[in-house]
């Protein structure tokens, strides 16, 4: 069986903020071409992990490694270089009102790579087409879209660069059943044609069991179980196990 290459390797990270410890020496590694899920509860520490591979935060130790290159030894030219290889769905959607719905999904395009607007144009046209969103809302205000549209707008995006690495920030948080489930094929569908790595990170497991690869649970700073959709609900791993299930009693502090 040929061995799966490591695009993303994580070894030892420490972020603190202050006297609060959030990630304490996790270890984690993201295979090519792969979804990987990220669960916990909330403020286990999820977002603080995503950015501090992006580059938003520093941790204070640790190692990320991607393509074998350890980022944080980067200079900053070079670290934002790497960044051009990232695509990011942030939790709140993080669209500009001031801007319409093209600009925003074309703001990479014009300002990192210096693209003619009207290139740009065509190609925020031809993204939002992909995630189901038509012509009649490109000159829009991002605050005249529904919750669900303002996804599927900060996807479109996130794909616009055609990105290696493509971040999903609680990508279904706030949305109905339904939406969910759309936004959550329209993830397996654009990861899977850009030939992406995926990594997300939520606390709806419905939503990773349907995007899920592989899936890493995240509690106490470190990664506690890793495996498969499948093996998540099986799992008698203690945490996975009361995690999924909901329970209050097991290793997972609960404050009532």
């Amino acid at each position: 069986m040929k061995q799966q290459k490591i695009k993303i390797k994580i070894r030892g990270l420490c972020k603190a903020f202050g006297s609060k410890v959030v990630l304490k020496d996790l270890n984690l590694d993201v295979y090519d071409q792969e979804s990987l899920v990220v669960i916990g509860g909330s403020g286990t520490g999820k977002s603080v992990l995503i950015k501090c591979i992006i580059g938003l935060l520093t941790p204070e130790k640790g190692q990320i490694f991607i393509d074998d290159i350890d980022v944080l030894k980067l200079d900053s030219e070079d670290r934002e270089a790497f960044m051009d290889r990232f695509g990011v769905l942030f939790q709140s959607g993080a669209l500009f009102d001031s801007l319409s719905v093209w600009q925003n999904v074309a703001f990479g395009l014009i300002h990192r790579y210096n693209m003619k607007k009207i290139e740009a144009k065509a190609i925020s046209v031809e993204k939002l087409k992909e995630v189901g969103l038509g012509k009649d809302i490109i000159d829009s205000s991002p605050s005249k879209l529904s919750g669900g549209m303002k996804k599927r707008v900060s996807l479109a995006r996130a794909i616009a660069t055609n990105p290696e690495i493509i971040f999903f920030d609680e990508p279904t948080t706030g949305l109905d059943p339904i939406m969910c489930n759309v936004i959550d094929n329209l993830i397996i569908k654009n990861v899977k044609q850009l030939g992406a790595v995926g990594l997300s990170i939520t606390h709806d497991l419905d939503s990773a069991r349907r995007i899920a690869d592989r899936v890493a649970m995240l509690y106490g700073g470190q990664i506690v179980w890793e495996g498969t959709a499948k093996e998540m609900d099986v799992s008698d791993n203690a945490y996975i196990h009361q995690f999924v299930r909901g329970l209050q009693e097991g290793p997972i502090s609960v404050i009532v």
